[in-house]
């Protein structure tokens, strides 16, 4: 794979790939770190971090899609640049079932990368909701409800309820998605074991 490599250095903070340009070329990160960064409701949700052997770029082309994420360079970075025919022409040597295994994996990636980034923009509105009942004391807050009119004071018990909740199914469900991940990896460490 070394010879169809092309060299490219990044200097920190400089972007590598742009969310929504077209897909061209596939990276193999040599040295250094990258960072995805996906947009979400205009605001700029890091998701990942690429390390040494990672590769980013190919999910565009096994879909036939524009870049759904932005990569930044982290640290200074060196990556290896394989052009879009080299690697479109490995992935028409595959066979039929190979290449629709990836490009379901990949769209679960990218469904993935989406729901991360609006948990990321989620987590932050509630920790702002938390702050600003904090910066109440507890004798405000309590006078503030008992002050309300009785349909206000159930709404705030309605709301609570809903985002308690919401907060418990999340927590269910990153339970659940860390034994599925579990599984996952486990499965992928046995197509890298050798065979004997």
């Amino acid at each position: 794979m070394e010879e169809q490599l092309t060299k490219k250095v990044f200097k920190r903070g400089e972007p590598v790939l742009l969310e929504g340009a077209e897909s061209y070329d596939v990276y193999v990160i040599l040295s250094g770190e990258a960072e995805l960064v996906k947009s979400y409701l205009g605001e700029p949700i890091g998701i990942r971090t690429f390390k040494k052997g990672d590769v980013f770029g190919a999910s565009g082309l096994i879909t036939k899609s524009p870049r759904f994420a932005t990569i930044i360079a982290k640290t200074d970075l060196e990556l290896g640049m394989m052009y879009r025919e080299d690697f479109l022409s490995i992935l028409e040597k595959l066979p039929p079932d190979v290449y629709t295994m990836l490009n379901s994996m990949v769209a679960q990636l990218r469904a993935s990368y989406e729901v991360s980034a609006e948990l990321a923009v989620n987590t932050k509105k509630m920790q702002n909701i938390k702050e600003k009942m904090k910066s109440l004391n507890k004798d405000k807050r309590k006078e503030y409800f008992t002050q309300s009119p009785e349909i206000v004071q159930s709404t705030i018990i309605s709301i609570r309820r809903g985002l308690t909740e919401m907060i418990h199914n999340f927590s269910k469900m990153a339970n659940q998605l860390d034994k599925t991940v579990s599984e996952i990896d486990t499965l992928f460490a046995q197509i890298r074991e050798p065979r004997s």
